[in-house]
């Protein structure tokens, strides 16, 4: 018998049962073959096979499942009959060399989507071969061994590309090796993994680590239980967890090592920053702190413990971590941090705390709101700094600043003072030398008309020198009204064209609806009168001065340059010239008294030091822009007035008319008392003259008849000036008062006589301006 060749039924079956026996054991046989056939849970078939086609001579029940026809209508067809053309092509052909090769054939197919196992063998009935098989649905099974293979290939991957040392070993007491081990190993000990498997521990690591991990394998192993460990490898930080794995009754074992190098570094580099922190806070005396509102705790750091005289670690509650604030800023720590936790605004606060042990310290505390993932505030944060030595700087520096600025008081008054003594003693010399050329003249008959004059001219010059250096002072008596500057500036204009001579153009550029300003309008007559001198000696030949009123609003970046001002809403008066303009250093010194870069003779350095205190007393300020060969400008900025009424603008002083009413004059001076009585005598008036104000009184109480005006000093024995008026008032409500003085403004409102509505005449005067003045008083 060939190898792999099947007998025939009759080589089988010796002995076989002839005549009826033997037709009813076919029979039998038969309907054995239909029922198993019919029941069978496997694709059983017979074929009938040549070359080019194969045909189906007996088929299961069960191809309905397959194919959808039942093995009974499938006898007689062939495969292209049953099945698509390329699987009945593939089919045939298998079928064919089964029979050929005698040899059995087993397959695995798919139709339909579902997967076979196929298994055909030759068998030989009356000197003719057929072919015989079965199909099993393995469709169930290859998908299990699909997922398994998927997922080995998955775990693969993992142990391939996992950024971790994973491994699968087997354990003994004295060794472990290596089943299954990720691909990065090779970072750790330079190998590849293909050289892992199989290996023992000894082989792949050093001897001294070898014995270390092969007595943990085996604890873990023997233990049950789960291990944790740090290791360190040529020079490189690893955390490795071991466990037991049970497969089978064996126990394995399984685990991994991270590479946590970098973040033991950054552990290592965060300890130091920490520690540097640490160090930073106790320098700066700072610390942080948080308060959980959950829990109503304060955490302070050491250096907050520090700053309260708190050991570390101290932990009080919110409440009394504001008690440690200063009674006067108690309400205020607990409203910021209460409007902090409660709406989420973050406060910022110098305060004074009271240690532990008492010590009063500044402190700059601040706080913020935390808020969970939902958008509550669940936590408050903040830090706290001890800024006790920098307040104490602060106002040691604020200290020397007011020396300095004293010391630099005392050097401009010396200036001033020498200055001052220069120009009165040589007013004194022109006096005191026509005043004796007048008595030798009077002596000898002659007119001592010139000799008066003279006298006169001094006087002027030196009432004039006493109102700039009070003016530069800004305590220069004054009675500020509301201002058109517009106006104002427009009725000087022929003035000061004369002033400045032909041969200079002034330009005249108001600003159209400008708001007033409040000052007094004879200031600003000394403002331009100065500024267009200045800006004429500046200008070589034929020039152009140009003066300009507009609106400006005041910001941070001039309130910088200038920190003394307030911002808002001012009025610019500026003064332009293209003469020879002036170096940085002289523009620096400007406004010192006395500074001067004019010729001897031509001025004595009091104008712009006049106009800076003029400027300064009506709460403005003076910006000045000059570079040399390229003019000046000075902007001088006053407060707009809120007020809309507007006084008239100044008129010319007529001629001084005569009076007949009756005037008490007090002044506690002689000389000042009796020159004045004369002068008020010469107008014309009654004069009643007391040195005191009770003598005063007593002179109104005697006198028949009213009087019409009192004129008084403010400063006087026994009583102030003011208070001698309210007293006259009481008696004769229709009596006009006018004040006189010759006290700077600070003295003079002291007594309350700077008051809106209070007429005041300021020493020294001529006979012109007291005539006009007491008319306009009676008048009015």
């Amino acid at each position: 018998m060939k190898p792999n060749r099947v007998p025939s039924a009759e080589e089988s079956t010796p002995g076989a049962p002839t005549g009826q026996p033997a037709a009813a054991a076919l029979r039998e046989s038969q309907d054995m073959l239909a029922m198993f056939l019919r029941h069978s849970p496997i694709y059983t078939f017979i074929k009938e096979v040549s070359p080019t086609e194969s045909r189906t001579l007996v088929a299961s029940e069960n191809y309905r499942d397959m194919i959808g026809i039942p093995g009974s209508q499938m006898i007689g067809k062939t495969m292209a009959e049953l099945f698509p053309p390329e699987f009945a092509a593939k089919i045939t052909a298998d079928d064919w060399a089964v029979v050929q090769q005698g040899k059995f054939l087993k397959l695995d197919e798919e139709l339909n989507g579902r997967h076979y196992e196929t298994i055909k063998f030759p068998i030989v009935r009356h000197d003719r071969t057929l072919l015989a098989g079965y199909t099993i649905d393995v469709t169930d099974r290859w998908q299990t061994e699909a997922a398994l293979r998927e997922s080995r290939e998955t775990l693969m991957l993992f142990l391939r590309h996992s950024p971790i040392h994973a491994y699968l070993k087997e354990v003994s007491p004295t060794e472990s090796r290596f089943l299954v081990a990720s691909d990065d190993f090779h970072e750790m000990l330079g190998r590849p993994v293909s050289e892992m498997a199989g290996k023992t521990t000894t082989e792949v690591f050093p001897p001294e680590d070898a014995a270390k991990i092969i007595a943990d394998d085996w604890d873990v192993v023997q233990r049950g239980t789960i291990l944790k460990r740090e290791e360190e490898l040529s020079g490189r930080h690893y955390e490795t967890v071991k466990f037991p794995i049970t497969r089978n009754g064996q126990t394995l074992l399984g685990g991994y090592s991270i590479d946590v190098t970098e973040r033991k570094q950054a552990e290592a580099r965060l300890a130091e920053n920490g520690r540097l922190l640490r160090i930073a806070g106790r320098t700066a005396t700072i610390g942080g702190w948080s308060v959980d509102l959950s829990e109503d705790r304060m955490v302070w750091s050491d250096e907050v413990a520090a700053i309260h005289d708190r050991p570390p670690g101290y932990s009080p509650s919110v409440a009394e971590g504001i008690s440690y604030y200063a009674p006067e800023w108690r309400a205020r720590i607990a409203q910021v941090f209460h409007a902090c936790a409660v709406q989420g605004v973050p406060y910022d606060e110098t305060m004074e705390i009271i240690s532990a042990q008492g010590h009063r310290r500044w402190v700059r505390t601040h706080g913020e709101p935390v808020r969970d993932p939902s958008g509550k505030i669940v936590k408050v944060e903040g830090a706290i700094q001890d800024i006790t030595r920098h307040k104490t700087a602060d106002a040691e520096r604020e200290r020397l600043q007011a020396q300095l600025a004293q010391l630099q008081k005392i050097e401009s008054v010396g200036r001033l003072a020498g200055g001052v003594a220069h120009d009165f003693n040589n007013m004194l010399q022109v006096i005191l030398g026509h005043a004796d050329f007048a008595l030798e003249r009077l002596a000898a008959g002659e007119s001592v008309e010139d000799d008066l004059q003279e006298i006169r001219r001094a006087a002027t010059r030196s009432a004039d020198l006493t109102r700039q250096l009070l003016a530069y002072a800004r305590k220069q008596t004054i009675a500020p009204r509301i201002l058109n500057l517009n106006e104002t500036i427009a009725g000087m204009l022929q003035m000061l064209r004369r002033l400045i001579g032909e041969h200079i153009r002034l330009i005249w550029q108001p600003h159209v609806d400008l708001a007033p300003i409040r000052m007094d309008p004879s200031q600003l007559d000394q403002i331009l009168a100065n500024l267009c001198v200045n800006a004429r000696d500046a200008i070589t030949g034929a020039g152009t001065v140009t003066i300009r009123t507009r609106h400006a609003v005041i910001g941070p970046a001039e309130i910088a340059r200038h920190p003394e001002q307030h911002p808002g809403d001012y009025i610019c008066l500026s003064v332009t010239d293209d003469g020879a303009g002036m170096e940085p250093e002289v523009v620096a010194q400007l406004f010192e008294p006395f500074f001067t870069t004019k010729n001897v003779g031509r001025g004595i350095g009091l104008g712009l030091a006049t106009i800076y205190g003029i400027v300064r007393q009506n709460g403005g300020f003076i910006d000045v822009n000059s570079q040399p060969g390229q003019g000046s400008c000075f902007r001088i900025f006053l407060p707009k007035h809120k007020i809309a009424d507007l006084a008239p603008p100044m008129l010319p002083q007529p001629a001084t008319p005569p009076g007949q009413e009756t005037i008490l004059l007090v002044e506690d001076d002689p000389g000042i008392l009796t020159i004045c009585k004369s002068m008020i005598e010469c107008l014309g008036y009654r004069v009643l003259a007391a040195a005191r104000p009770n003598e005063a009184i007593q002179r109104a109480e005697s006198t028949p008849g009213d009087i019409q005006l009192l004129i008084t000093d403010v400063v006087l024995p026994e009583m102030n000036g003011r208070a001698l008026a309210q007293i006259l008032l009481a008696r004769q409500p229709h009596l006009k008062i006018l004040f006189m003085s010759g006290y700077t403004a600070d003295v003079i409102a002291h007594h309350g006589v700077l008051e809106d509505g209070i007429r005041l005449l300021c020493k020294p005067f001529t006979l012109n301006k007291l005539g006009n003045t007491i008319r306009e008083v009676l008048d009015s």
